[in-house]
């Protein structure tokens, strides 16, 4: 590879490191490792995921299917509704939405062309391109 795309793709890294959305996101990723709460949820989450698509593939009576399957939703929405996991769902949505950006642009002076992620709806939090 060009040694000087590799020397601008490692500034525009430090760059995106720096913005306070990185930042953010670091910072809840570390509080959602750090949460044996969060964690343990989502093992007993991912076991009774399993047993639901057992149930499924068995064929299971339709009732049996039924109650495991809502057993499974209250759990997903108790995980969703922890505030750790609601932080780092919004931060890593920041950050993503950061990469995605910075692709399109990339996409845009390479190829003329817009990349998908670059629509009037993900332009909220952009701070311009060329496509604009």
């Amino acid at each position: 590879m060009n040694e000087m795309i590799v020397e601008k793709a490692q500034e525009l890294a430090k760059i995106i490191k720096e913005d306070e959305r990185t930042q953010r996101m670091l910072i809840a990723s570390v509080a959602f490792d750090a949460s044996l709460g969060l964690k343990s949820k989502m093992q007993e989450f991912s076991l009774e995921r399993d047993k639901l698509l057992d149930l499924v593939n068995q064929d299971a009576a339709k009732e049996e299917t039924e109650q495991q399957n809502l057993k499974v939703k209250t759990m997903y929405d108790d995980i969703m509704g922890d505030p750790i996991m609601i932080e780092y769902d919004t931060a890593r949505k920041a950050f993503d939405s950061i990469l995605s950006q910075v692709d399109s642009i990339i996409n845009y002076y390479v190829t003329g062309e817009i990349g998908s992620s670059c629509e009037p709806s993900a332009c909220a939090g952009c701070t311009g391109c060329a496509g604009r």
